[in-house]
């Protein structure tokens, strides 16, 4: 009889312990920062941002279409999405730690003397 209180004690205490995972993960989660959706479209021989600047230390999703008929790519310091032809998308992930201006650019050849270059703000 002793050994069957002894099992029940233990899983009561397995359930508790259970709860309180959850419940701690539950709180980490609301401390996630959600990511800002910038669209960026690409045309015949430009940029279009659907944010001007976006916040330090916060995940930013970049949403990179191509609208015109030339391929195109989308490249920040270290970051850069494939060469993408007319038509097509791609997504592009970044966080900035540091605030100040980040130049993004078309590294196809002469396309950023063309125009495909720019500057994000990031505050």
């Amino acid at each position: 009889m002793r050994r069957r209180r002894v099992i029940s004690v233990a899983a009561a205490v397995a359930g508790v312990s259970t709860v309180l995972v959850t419940a701690s993960g539950v709180g980490a989660a609301n401390n996630v920062t959600a990511p800002v959706k910038v669209t960026v479209t690409m045309t015949d021989f430009k940029f279009r941002l659907s944010k001007a600047s976006v916040p330090r230390n916060t995940p930013i999703v970049f949403t990179v279409i191509n609208r015109g008929p030339s391929p195109h790519d989308f490249a920040l310091p270290g970051k850069k999405t494939p060469v993408k032809p007319s038509g097509t998308q791609s997504t592009l992930r970044v966080t900035f730690s540091k605030v100040g201006k980040v130049r993004y650019v078309c590294t196809v050849p002469r396309h950023a003397s063309f125009g495909m270059i720019g500057n994000l703000v990031v505050k």
